[in-house]
């Protein structure tokens, strides 16, 4: 940028918003071979830095903000911020946007500079409102003035409530606490709203922004700081108030300030709305008819501040400062904070003791002019001043790194709640401008990188706290999404929609996350999902078949894995009682199909497993055979004889040929099914016993072995039929092929006694210690035939009828109770 030149081509470009303004000025920039344009928010400049960069590549582009900079080895074009501007950097094409930000209170004083004073080589253009025409034409009287309309139409609506309003909305308030107040009433109604702040760091911004724009908050949330360049797809501007504290006063907004923010609504050819939230009155007439029509009172002064500084010590510094213009349509700006830090300083006398040179004064002005990102207070930011002049002039010409350092340090913690984020922010904000200025301390480029990370994750850091507290995902997508009927259940039973996970179908029942925090619209959108998923859930195993369905170990039916139904007692003991697992959201009629499917399956499952015991269940046998039909039952399939309650023996031969009909093996000792202790026979005797016994926690891993070492959970075996010899249960058929042995042996051997030798012990395959303690346990006794015979026999006792297990048995029959009466029904 060069100061004035005699013939260069001074345009300005005048409009409302919404007429490509900036767009135009960066296409004009860029037929040139170098050019630089000066925006009002780091913000604006970053997004055209990006734009810019990634049209003619970063290698041609510079960015120059107070807190960034990041300038190639031979850029041709810079993208700043109006205040960081450089001035000795000479370039063809110049263009200043907004430049009606003149007349601003505070920064004016620094567009007032840039008409007077920045120039390219052979254009400069001045991009703006219309309302600052008349004072470009009094200060540049040859300027060429360019009209731009606006591309779309701007209209006021009746006030509305917030919960009226409708999506792609931005809501404006004027204060941290109403914005983040407004922000939750969104999330609770509409699921979730993006926040704009000019506390926000630019980086928070922009993911806010994002979040806005890509479409997952359908609402904005902001203060003005959305009035000034960005560029949104905001169709309605809904104002929460027109009133605002400007840093002296609370004051209504004036009707220009107005129409920055409500031209927000509407980009390129789609028309805007603005509004006011009710219950505020209606917006007054007048402004309306401004705002609708971009006719605004014009600019008849402009800020100005005396940048000829007389640098000779701080009473001369202050009284350049205080100058007034010489030009009726200048003013004097406010004091800004540089200006009153330097007053702090002169007037608590905190350099008393130095007698500063011009360069000294010059430092401080340059120090006082640090941003007070911070706002703990002047007399903090003061001290901060201080500290680093003190550094610098004092020392070796830096900054003290270890106090640097320390301050970097404390900004490094990534934790805390969005106010403790934002301090944060604002410090590091304040050591990355004092990394970025030349000269100011050691090693700034290591320093930029570090507090520009920092900087960047603390940035995150709030964006997610901002999305943990101001958007509900779910109640947004629900409220949202209208093709309900094509969400699809995928391969893991989870519902999603986009990315959003809505909960888990688990058999007929739908788990999810609390609905607490969901409005009205999106519970009852999210009730419909699960009923249609139930229900397309129910008809699915409705068409299943016999495969898809199994008995858990915790008493439950289950549907490719999935609990459906819990399996109770019932009267018969192979055929339970099923209850349905399911919500309410299930439907009657396919409630009873289900039940009947269930218990259809259920039936046909245990008679396909357990036929014979099944076919023995339904036969209708008569005494004593009934006796024993119900004992059998009782045990699932295997009963000692000693336990029947009758006397065995006394039953006829058609008796007994009877009960093998049905499959029953007639052992010495047991009757049991001939396939009972298979596998998977005997997984599901194991399930029934559990469920009629009502056990309804889960069985642990136990095996189907012949012999079982007395632990705990062997109960069980116990009741399923096992003997108990010893500290062991063994199976019934391992006892009766024990005694099938011992019996071949003694008729080949045509004796009453027997030796138990290695061969017979082999073939019973047991341990000889195990088998001599099941042999006494069966009622075998050992025996000599002499005195002088080694040899020891075993021989069977001469008792009537065999003891009971000194296990206590949990099964309990109208026979074995009668029994214990003194066997006085067996005499």
């Amino acid at each position: 940028m060069t100061r004035r030149k005699t013939n260069p081509k001074i345009k300005a470009i005048l409009g409302p918003t919404n007429t490509g303004k900036t767009h135009q000025a960066i296409n004009m920039m860029l037929s040139y071979d170098t050019g630089m344009i000066g925006v009002p928010l780091r913000l604006l400049a970053r997004e055209l830095y990006d734009k810019i960069s990634s049209k003619i590549g970063a290698q041609w582009v510079a960015l120059i903000t107070g807190e960034e900079k990041y300038i190639p080895k031979f850029p041709k074009y810079y993208i700043c911020t109006v205040e960081a501007m450089p001035t000795d950097i000479p370039v063809e094409f110049v263009a200043i946007d907004e430049i009606q930000l003149a007349n601003d209170i505070e920064r004016g004083h620094i567009f007032t500079k840039r008409i007077f004073e920045a120039r390219g080589s052979i254009e400069t253009i001045f991009l703006g409102s219309e309302t600052i025409e008349m004072i470009l034409r009094r200060i540049i009287p040859d300027i060429e003035v360019i009209k731009k309309t606006r591309f779309s139409k701007l209209t006021y609506e009746n006030s509305k409530k917030i919960s009226r309003l409708r999506k792609r909305t931005a809501i404006i308030a004027f204060s941290i606490n109403r914005v983040y107040e407004i922000a939750d009433f969104v999330r609770q109604q509409n699921g979730g709203a993006a926040v704009v702040l000019g506390a926000l760091s630019p980086r928070t911004r922009n993911a806010q922004v994002e979040l806005y724009q890509s479409g997952e908050a359908d609402y904005l949330v902001a203060t003005d700081a959305i009035g000034m360049g960005l560029n949104m797809d905001i169709d309605h501007i809904a104002f929460d108030s027109i009133k605002k504290f400007d840093g002296n006063k609370y004051r209504y907004l004036y009707p220009h300030e107005v129409g920055q923010i409500a031209g927000r609504a509407g980009r390129y050819m789609n028309n805007g709305t603005f509004c006011m939230t009710y219950p505020n009155p209606e917006l007054d007439p007048n402004i309306v008819s401004s705002v609708e029509n971009h006719k605004f009172a014009t600019v008849d002064n402009i800020k100005w501040r005396n940048s000829n500084i007389k640098f000779n010590s701080l009473t001369s510094m202050l009284d350049s400062l205080n100058s007034k213009p010489d030009l009726p349509y200048l003013k004097s700006v406010k004091p800004g904070e540089d200006q009153q830090t330097l007053e702090y300083i002169n007037e608590n006398k905190l350099l008393k003791n130095r007698e500063l040179e011009i360069d000294e004064l010059r430092l401080l002005w340059e120090l006082c002019q640090i941003p007070d990102y911070r706002q703990t207070g002047i007399d903090n930011h003061a001290k901060i001043v201080l500290k680093i002049f003190c550094d610098i002039t004092e020392s070796d010409g830096y900054v003290d790194e270890d106090w640097f350092d320390k301050e970097v340090k404390y900004c490094a913690k990534y934790n805390g709640d969005i106010d403790g984020l934002s301090n944060k922010i604002s410090f590091i904000r304040t050591c990355n401008f004092i990394a970025n200025k030349s000269g100011w301390i050691r090693d700034a480029k290591h320093w930029q990188k570090k507090t520009r990370a920092i900087e960047d994750k603390l940035s995150d850091k709030l964006h997610d706290r901002l999305m943990q507290r101001f958007i509900d995902k779910r109640t947004s997508i629900l409220v949202n999404y209208t093709d309900l009927k094509n969400i699809k259940v995928d391969e893991k039973n989870k519902i999603n929609v986009g990315n959003i996970a809505l909960g888990t179908v688990e058999g007929l029942k739908f788990k999810h996350q609390s609905t607490a925090k969901l409005n009205k619209s999106a519970k009852s959108k999210l009730n419909n999902i699960i009923h249609t998923k139930i229900n397309e859930q129910a008809r699915s195993i409705l068409m299943s078949g016999n495969t898809d369905f199994q008995l858990s170990n915790t008493n439950e039916l289950l549907w490719k894995n999935m609990p459906i139904a819990t399996i109770s007692r019932s009267s018969n003991m192979l055929l339970p009682k099923i209850r349905l697992l399911a919500d309410d959201y299930l439907d009657v009629n396919n409630r009873k199909k289900l039940h009947n499917k269930l218990m259809n399956w259920l039936s046909f499952h245990i008679k396909k497993v357990l036929p014979g015991l099944v076919k023995f269940n339904n036969a209708k046998l008569k005494s004593p055979l009934s006796a024993i039909q119900f004992s059998i039952i009782e045990n699932l399939g295997v009963i000692q004889k000693s336990k029947l309650g009758i006397e065995f023996d006394q039953l006829t031969k058609e008796e007994k040929k009877e009960l093998r009909s049905y499959g029953i093996f007639i052992g010495e000792n047991f009757l049991y099914f001939k396939k009972i202790f298979e596998d998977n026979e005997f997984s599901l005797r194991l399930k029934l016993y559990n469920i009629n016994v009502g056990n309804t926690y889960a069985l642990g891993p136990i095996k189907n072995e012949r012999i079982i070492e007395n632990k705990p959970d062997t109960i069980f075996y116990q009741n399923l039929g096992y003997f108990y010899s010893g500290r062991q249960f063994i199976r019934p058929d391992l006892i009766e092929n024990v005694l099938c042995s011992i019996r071949e042996k003694m008729q080949r051997e045509k004796s009453s006694k027997f030796i138990l030798d290695n061969e017979l012990i082999k073939k019973m395959e047991l341990k000889k210690n195990i088998t001599e303690r099941l042999l006494r346990d069966l009622n075998f006794t050992k025996v000599k035939n002499t005195k002088k015979d080694k040899d020891q026999f075993w021989i069977k006792k001469k008792i009537n009828e065999m003891p009971y297990s000194d296990f206590e048995h949990s099964e309990i029959n109208p026979f074995s109770v009668l029994k214990k009466f003194n066997n006085a029904s067996n005499h």
